[in-house]
């Protein structure tokens, strides 16, 4: 890490009732959090979405779910009616950052937008519902240490739902690891015992790649190094394992492809078909 930053414990509990307009959490210093309802009202037995919005200020990161070589990813805790139940965090697609002396962390720079989705009952109350939630992160930057005040928020049980926030939840969703088969073909080694590697075949030389490696229980990932490309755009990603070591553990990431000119796109990648989670909430 820098010597001109610090590691900063950023303990941001909200207590959140979710309304049918966007649900701000005040800022305080040099964080905020706002929750974000996909739809204005909630209809019983229909999933709804919510979105955690983390906001931090120029050049200030939080972390991916695998946080990599420091720090720690964000959690929430809910407290829902009795009935409701909560999935797991989605995470958007993280950029790899890399300090001295030799540390790599996967981040998201100055926000994230933390998806979650909200199954509710097949009965509800009339009239509205008191969802809360308590979110934990820590954020990395240059000065202070920062704690959001509670807020609440709440969300109706009636009228017909319509769509909140489209073109945020839209922009972020982009964003999401797609989880249907890569447009390019994926071969795992898995055999050492001290590292493991991805051959990604099928995409043009130009195109960047990166991969965001998950750990496979106890035994954790070093840094990933991508070879150049080959003639044909082939490629071998090579992952030290550096904790608990073993051959042919179930490993899975996320591989992201940037074509000249677009924006990155991500893919879920598992060794075994079934990826990961470290986080789940």
């Amino acid at each position: 890490m820098k010597s001109s930053q610090r590691l900063l414990g950023v303990a941001l509990a909200l207590l959140a009732i979710f309304q049918h307009a966007t649900a701000a959490i005040p800022s305080a210093g040099f964080a905020s959090v706002t929750i974000e309802p996909e739809i204005t009202a909630i209809a019983a037995g229909k999933p709804f979405t919510v979105g955690v919005h983390v906001k931090l200020n120029a050049g200030w990161h939080t972390y991916w779910q695998f946080a990599g070589d420091s720090g720690l990813p964000p959690k929430i805790t809910w407290h829902l009616p009795e009935g409701f139940k909560a999935g797991p965090i989605q995470w958007p697609l993280p950029e790899a950052r890399l300090d001295e002396p030799d540390l790599l962390s996967f981040v998201y720079p100055e926000e994230a937008f933390l998806l979650v989705e909200i199954t509710p009952p097949e009965q509800l109350p009339t009239s509205e519902v008191t969802l809360r939630a308590k979110v934990w992160c820590i954020a990395v930057g240059r000065m202070g240490d920062v704690e959001a005040p509670n807020a609440e928020l709440k969300i109706p049980t009636i009228g017909e739902p319509r769509p909140a926030e489209a073109e945020l939840f839209a922009k972020w969703r982009a964003r999401l690891p797609k989880s249907e088969p890569p447009p390019f073909q994926v071969r795992w080694e898995r055999s050492a015992a001290t590292e493991f590697s991805l051959q990604i075949s099928g995409l043009a030389a130009e195109d960047k790649v990166e991969f965001f490696p998950l750990p496979a229980g106890a035994a954790k990932p070093g840094h990933p190094t991508v070879s150049a490309p080959g003639s044909d755009g082939t490629r071998t990603i090579i992952t030290p394992i550096t904790e608990a070591p073993a051959a042919n553990l179930p490993w899975s990431g996320v591989v992201v492809v940037r074509k000249p000119g677009a924006e990155r796109v991500g893919w879920a990648v598992a060794s075994t078909g079934a990826i990961l989670q470290t986080s789940p909430n």
